[in-house]
């Protein structure tokens, strides 16, 4: 599937589709958690704008496929260096912004 011009909604939709991997809005998490990926399956929690639910999107369809079997990561470099990654995906998906590189720690 190639992507062109700005992220729709559609397009969004598509692309899960396409990779495989399912959402689940309205979970009910505590505290501070945002959001939780398991299997293919990114569960949000429920008091999320539409904006931040179109980025954790993005950023869960970033550990999805670029950290496939390590989604359960403990060592807390190789963690931060994931999640970095897991944002610049976003951050391009979203803005077309492909100059983004994550920082190594």
């Amino acid at each position: 599937m190639g992507l062109s011009g700005l992220l729709t909604d559609r397009g969004l939709s598509a692309l899960l589709a396409a990779t495989g991997m399912h959402v689940v809005e309205g979970c009910p998490f505590a505290g501070r958690v945002r959001e939780v990926y398991v299997a293919g399956v990114l569960g949000l929690g429920s008091q999320l704008t539409p904006a931040a639910t179109r980025w954790l999107t993005c950023h869960g369809l970033g550990h999805h496929l670029l950290h496939q079997g390590n989604h359960l990561c403990t060592d807390a470099r190789v963690f931060r260096q994931q999640d970095a990654e897991a944002e610049a995906f976003a951050s391009a998906l979203i803005f077309g912004d492909t100059s983004l590189e994550p920082v190594a720690s």
